[in-house]
């Protein structure tokens, strides 16, 4: 019979265990939040998310302005909320955000039709920093920082 003898293996499973823990800990949910938000923030910028811009709203061609900015209260509502702990959330109190992006009828009778414009989305750019900021913790805590 061979014995085979490996040192170290808690040690390796203590922090692979401290690694899978990570994306659950407030700092990591609150930083991926955060990145959420700003990817968020990008596409009122840019008035759409990528390549996919906005229709122009015709408010928007009246006053020379964005779309979904007039007074930026839909753009500054939008936040993170730490939910249970394990998971973030990322979104607006402000009713009428649902409309304008999913897009639908609206006012007096519902005769006005609103196209959709997806404000709440994360670009491939936005996704790309939360898995390096993500992975940049693992590694931290892997290497005990």
């Amino acid at each position: 019979m061979i014995t085979v003898e490996l040192k170290g293996v808690q040690e390796i499973q203590a922090k692979l265990q401290k690694a899978c823990n990570v994306a659950g800990t407030k700092s990591v949910l609150e930083g991926v939040g955060d990145i959420v938000v700003d990817a968020v923030q990008r596409n009122f910028r840019n008035e759409g998310i990528g390549n996919r811009k906005w229709k122009q709203s015709e408010a928007a061609k009246k006053r020379n302005g964005q779309t979904l900015t007039d007074k930026q209260t839909l753009r500054r509502s939008v936040h993170r909320t730490n939910f249970d702990g394990n998971q973030v959330l990322v979104g607006t109190n402000v009713p009428y955000g649902r409309i304008h992006h999913f897009g639908g009828k609206t006012g007096r009778k519902h005769k006005t039709i609103l196209p959709a414009r997806p404000w709440l989305e994360v670009d491939e750019a936005g996704m790309n920093r939360v898995l390096e900021f993500v992975q940049d913790k693992i590694e931290e805590t892997l290497k005990g920082n």
